[in-house]
């Protein structure tokens, strides 16, 4: 395990999650949605991240692809998957595409689905990337801002509700470092309420930030404030000019002997 992830496994868990736990139990079930879209090698490749926070797991597909690409990258990162394993409304409901498969996960009417993530992990041998967060994306990134955490890469996918999706965003975007990016999965017209929250969200940004798209995955960069870059370079002249002036100076100043 690199030092990135060994450091955020110690702030999170005085025990490792991995320790004892019998994954033989549960046979390889990598389902799920769009996680190998080309996207996460192009953004990893571009962005090198040390970081990576993943908003809603399921069972791990998307999370282990990236770290399939950060090993074989050589990259020193770790990916915090925060989930809560119990599902969203639109598994409740059994609305959209996702099944309602959490019933095939319940043990005295609780779903145990996040064990079949940690054993997706530890089947594919990437538990020195992976470091899960078991919890509500809102208490997750209270904690995360008490921790001060920048990360390079944020990629949503919980809830698909609007108002849900909505407060992903505003909580999240804070924790974005600059020149990061933030990534988020279907935008397509099934699901209008990831399409309204994330519209809504870069409209209140007043044009601060750009909406790509990529197939059905949308994706907002962070990039600096176009009047803080403008300060920026105009301090670096005047940086400029006054070391120029006083090279002239000495150049021009009478020697005492």
């Amino acid at each position: 395990m690199g030092q990135v992830a060994r450091s955020w496994l110690e702030k999170l868990h005085p025990v490792s999650p991995y320790q004892d736990f019998n994954y033989q139990d549960f046979p390889v079930d990598l389902q799920g949605w769009g996680s190998r879209h080309p996207i996460f090698e192009q953004l990893i490749t571009e962005l090198q991240p040390r970081l990576i926070l993943e908003v809603g797991t399921w069972k791990g597909a998307s999370a282990l692809h990236m770290a399939s690409i950060l090993r074989q990258q050589q990259l020193d990162a770790a990916i915090i998957c925060i989930d809560t394993w119990l599902g969203g409304i639109e598994h409740v409901l059994s609305l959209g595409d996702r099944p309602p498969d959490l019933h095939a996960f319940q043990r005295h009417g609780y779903p145990t689905l996040y064990y079949q993530f940690l054993a997706n992990v530890m089947h594919t041998e990437l538990h020195d990337y992976i470091i899960p967060f078991p919890n509500t994306s809102s208490i997750a990134a209270r904690w995360l801002a008490f921790h001060a955490v920048q990360a390079d890469l944020v990629y949503i996918d919980a809830s698909h509700d609007a108002a849900d999706v909505y407060q992903d965003l505003v909580n999240y975007w804070d924790l974005v470092r600059l020149n990061g990016v933030m990534l988020g999965d279907d935008w397509r017209a099934e699901w209008p309420g990831v399409i309204s929250a994330v519209t809504r969200f870069v409209e209140q940004q007043g044009g601060k930030v750009n909406l790509e798209l990529a197939e059905n995955k949308w994706l907002l960069r962070k990039l600096p404030d176009p009047t803080q870059v403008q300060i920026a370079q105009l301090q670096e002249r005047l940086s400029t000019i006054e070391q120029f002036l006083q090279e002239f100076t000495n150049l021009w100043t009478p020697s005492e002997e």
